[in-house]
């Protein structure tokens, strides 16, 4: 089961860096955080996560592999990769295009595969919108579904540059998983300007309100971090 799921991921990717695909956006970044109360192990801790970011006429393609440093104990990696692809626009519409969206998620003690349909909205203000809808192949319960809603908005604050952005993800229950819900945002200032830097380096706070930690009925994370991160 599991060389399957790497399998169709593996073509997914593959799609998403076909040559045929004109190449919109290209991000890569690195994010330093270091914060507290976390919840099942070290209450302190230091999570490096490299993201990359690519949209296409293809569709769109994000991942991030985190590594979590405890104070105590060994490190701990884990990743993500999220390929969509786009299936059709709606041009002058709410809905502004329609996605076929899968997720690898990449764990130490398991390979978990989540599809579905996704849509992008056009919201003012905000530098994008998404809605993903997955069905879950899970490794080590039963399969579910979750629900994940990801946001950026931009602001500023007399001429300086911040972003409010984040995701939230909800899990229905099943016979070993309570309900889950891991709400997780950042907001940070653009101190390119202030430090004449050509890439953008955002300093701020990422805060994470996560109910039922990896579906461990009433094990709640409270946790605020401070972040830095920088775009190559």
């Amino acid at each position: 089961m599991i060389k399957l799921k790497i399998s169709l991921m593996t073509i997914l990717i593959c799609i998403a860096s076909s040559s045929l695909a004109e190449s919109i956006i290209n991000d890569v970044s690195l994010t330093l955080l270091r914060g507290h109360n976390y919840e099942l192990g070290d209450d302190e801790r230091t999570v490096t996560t490299f993201e990359y970011v690519n949209v296409s006429t293809w569709g769109d393609y994000f991942m991030f592999v985190d590594r979590i440093m405890p104070e105590t104990g060994d490190d701990i990696t884990y990743m993500e990769l999220n390929p969509r692809l786009k299936l059709f626009d709606i041009n002058d519409s709410f809905i502004k295009s329609v996605y076929l969206s899968m997720q690898w998620e990449r764990a130490e003690t398991a390979d978990n595969l989540l599809i579905g349909p996704a849509i992008d909205l056009n919201v003012e203000g905000f530098r994008y919108l998404k809605l993903n809808i997955f069905y879950r192949f899970n490794d080590n319960y039963d399969d579910n579904y979750q629900f994940t809603p990801a946001w950026a908005v931009p602001f500023n604050v007399g001429d300086q540059s911040w972003l409010f952005d984040g995701f939230i993800d909800w899990t229905n229950p099943t016979p070993q998983k309570a309900s889950s819900m891991n709400f997780t945002t950042q907001i940070k200032w653009n101190a390119n300007r202030l430090l004449n830097t050509e890439n953008n380096l955002y300093l701020g706070f990422e805060y994470t309100y996560w109910n039922n930690k990896f579906g461990i009925e009433d094990v709640t994370e409270n946790n605020l971090n401070l972040l830095f991160k920088y775009h190559f």
